[in-house]
């Protein structure tokens, strides 16, 4: 996750208290969003999720978390397409969040909407229950005991 300016949600959240349960206490002008990339409607999603990939350095081959939903359907063409790639976490690199912080972070307002919706399939995909900070597999074994 990294910083991204939000200067108008910042905004709300401090003059309104209304954006979400917590934003009274993040009146910052920055949320944590993760990276996203544009794609272009007459070209395959997962070939420009790819190629982005490689402009950025990462290795690894992309692959779909869940079927792309429209943003607003019937109210604008923008669809969400989500993909991801498994990394190992830089030593030095602070922008790798715990997946159960990033999940807890967007719920608290320090993260958008589309990061939010994209946590939920990376967590079914890795098996991992945020709430409870473990895999399934973990929860299991311990109801097993």
């Amino acid at each position: 996750m990294a910083p991204v300016a939000r200067p108008v949600q910042a905004a709300k959240a401090t003059v309104l208290k209304s954006e979400c349960a917590g934003a009274g206490s993040n009146p910052n002008l920055v949320r944590l969003d993760v990276p996203e990339v544009r794609l272009d409607r007459h070209e395959p999603a997962s070939m420009q999720v790819q190629r982005a990939l490689h402009d950025a350095g990462v290795t690894g081959r992309a692959h779909e978390l869940a079927a792309s939903t429209a943003a607003s359907g019937g109210q604008s063409d923008l669809y969400y397409h989500f993909y991801a790639v498994r990394v190992e976490r830089p030593a030095d690199d602070a922008s790798f969040v715990p997946l159960s912080d990033a999940l807890a972070a967007c719920r608290l307002g320090e993260g958008d909407a589309q990061t939010q919706d994209l946590l939920g399939p990376v967590a079914r995909e890795t098996r991992w229950i945020p709430s409870l900070r473990m895999t399934v597999d973990r929860a299991r074994s311990l109801t097993q005991a």
